[in-house]
């Protein structure tokens, strides 16, 4: 691929769609699916390209020439996915600021890329948009159930773009609904959207392939969010659901009760699930999980759930905290070896800082309710080092060494104000005594602590 700039990307794709080649350079780093180029996405499953003309994987670290080559690609693709002559142009586009570009949305398959009014070329374009009568036209044995380049079948994007008319034709013919990869068959995606009327039909037609339900199929209709079909799996045999398999945005309070009366031991990892990270938590999902039995002190990837609730600075992170104390969680568990009270801390000191948003004071709040709960504020951590050593001297590989971000004099008067000692020793020495052999201890801090109390 060769890297340069944007004009000469077009001009070669200029001379592609002449030659009559109109694939596009996928650059995303997982080949199980070819999914969404650099400078197009693509409505079809788990973003998948229709035709690839090159894959490029990119890896954690982009080099200056990798760097110029996603340029490249993203170019190229722009070139192509934007002509007028494109041949999938209801499939994939230029992206627009709008778009979530996250490749693994499966519900990105039930909306057209754009709206187009020519008639359709094909009888997967037809099952897309068509009329019944378009449908028919392209109706063939060698059409009926065939595959186009993204693994779907008429039938298969008729139910995806909920095309009622054209699903009609299609079964009337003897369309089998059960074709396709586990992600594509027109079942699947019956579940997957929600398609009630349309899932009870497909799951009815004979030539199912399989005795049970595949977790796969069970966990695309649990985030349909859609209990009619999920009820319809359940009463039958199915493979053990894993809530591990969920995608965001997880799905309602009513549809986790109906799945916990089935499986109680999803509470915990329900749990987990629930808590805030990297979006926003839901408290309605943590207190239901508790209430059918969640463990609030379970330790799952060396993490308690207070913890990881205490860490973030969200609007659902005190809530949360607040269900899990009143549930029994304990302060004081390590978690990843920190406690939850320090995990706060931090969100304080990021809170605070100003560097990166508007303060909340949400973490402040968290923090004064874990002492409130019983946290101990001068318990070592697990390396047997009291906390005002690990605060001031927060490097594990030298804890003689300060970090100017890690405290100020307003947080070390919270910090005293909270019940920390000081004074506390390591190594036979106080913390004042080490922070002033600093080559350049910060005098702030030095007044501070003495102010406070430290002692020599």
């Amino acid at each position: 691929m060769p890297a340069g700039n944007e004009a000469v990307a077009r001009e070669d794709a200029e001379l592609a769609a002449r030659d009559g080649e109109f694939g596009l350079i996928d650059t995303s780093d997982d080949r199980s699916d070819a999914s969404e180029a650099s400078g197009a996405i693509c409505f079809t499953p788990y973003g998948q390209v229709p035709r690839v003309l090159l894959s490029y994987g990119i890896g954690d670290y982009i080099t200056e020439e990798m760097g110029r080559n996603l340029d490249y690609a993203s170019a190229y693709n722009r070139a192509i996915a934007g002509r007028s002559d494109y041949p999938w142009p209801d499939l994939c586009r230029v992206p627009m600021k709008s778009d979530d570009m996250r490749d693994s949305d499966p519900r990105r398959v039930s909306i057209a890329a754009r709206e187009l009014t020519a008639e359709p070329k094909d009888i997967f374009e037809a099952a897309r948009r068509g009329s019944a009568k378009e449908v028919s036209r392209f109706l063939d044995a060698q059409t009926l159930n065939a595959l186009d380049p993204v693994g779907m079948t008429a039938l298969s994007w008729a139910v995806a773009r909920n095309n009622q008319p054209a699903v009609e034709t299609l079964l009337a013919a003897g369309a089998d609904p059960w074709i396709g990869d586990f992600s594509r068959s027109a079942t699947y995606l019956a579940a997957a959207l929600g398609r009630d009327a349309m899932f009870k039909r497909l799951a009815a037609r004979r030539g199912r392939p399989f005795d049970k339900w595949p977790a796969s199929y069970v966990s695309a209709a649990v985030s349909s969010d859609r209990l009619p079909i999920v009820r319809q799996m359940f009463a039958q045999s199915r493979e053990k659901f894993h809530i591990e398999f969920l995608q965001q945005p997880l799905p309602s309070a009513t549809m986790f009760e109906f799945v916990l009366e089935k499986q109680p031991d999803l509470a915990t990892p329900l749990l987990f699930r629930a808590l805030p990270s990297y979006s926003e938590g839901r408290p309605d999902l943590v207190r239901l999980a508790l209430a059918r039995g969640a463990n609030p002190n379970a330790l799952v990837d060396y993490e308690t759930p207070l913890a990881k609730a205490s860490s973030g600075i969200g609007e659902t992170n005190y809530e949360v905290v607040e269900a899990l104390l009143k549930a029994g969680a304990d302060p004081n568990l390590l978690s990843r070896r920190k406690l939850p009270l320090w995990e706060a801390f931090g969100g304080i000191r990021s809170d605070e800082s100003g560097r990166h948003w508007k303060p909340t004071g949400r973490p402040r709040k968290i923090f004064e309710r874990l002492i409130a709960a019983g946290a101990d504020v001068n318990r070592p951590n697990w390396q047997g080092i009291p906390p005002i050593w690990f605060l001031l001297f927060p490097y594990s590989f030298d804890r003689t060494r300060y970090d100017p971000s890690s405290v100020t004099p307003e947080l070390l008067e919270l910090l005293v104000r909270s019940g920390v000692d000081l004074n506390a020793e390591w190594n036979s020495k106080r913390a004042l005594v080490a922070f002033e052999s600093q080559a350049k201890p910060s005098p702030e801090i030095v007044t501070a602590l003495r102010k406070l109390g430290a002692k020599p």
